[in-house]
């Protein structure tokens, strides 16, 4: 269904908005940004940097201190970043179940001139 509505109603009461995920303004500033539910720390985080003159959370919830917890809940949300050390681990973890699967590959020997030292894999 289609309205016309006024140039004069329109100046008074109409705002032009976009809707973007938080990742993809990630490095925009607006006049204002508002966050919706569910977002992860990183989300709430980028979102409500975004406003230069005003930044909203909005949390669905029945009472003002669940409103809280669910903000609270959403600043905990989301994986936390790796440290080096972590990357190591996972680093040294990958090349021992390398090394593993490799060691239970079948060997075949061969003669002289295969595989450079008589051996062949």
């Amino acid at each position: 269904m289609r309205r016309l509505v006024g140039l004069d109603y329109a100046l008074e009461h109409v705002q032009l908005a976009y809707a973007t995920t938080v990742h993809g303004v990630q490095g925009e500033t607006t006049d204002a940004a508002i966050v919706g539910p569910e977002v992860d720390a990183a989300g709430l985080y980028v979102g409500l940097t975004r406003g230069r003159h005003h930044n909203e959370a909005i949390c669905v919830t029945r009472t003002d201190a669940a409103a809280l917890g669910g903000l609270a809940s959403s600043m905990r949300r989301g994986t936390t970043e790796l440290t080096i050390g972590d990357s190591m681990r996972a680093a040294e973890a990958e090349l021992r179940r390398a090394a593993r699967e490799r060691a239970m590959q079948p060997q075949t020997y061969g003669g002289p001139g295969v595989g450079g030292a008589g051996l062949s894999r």
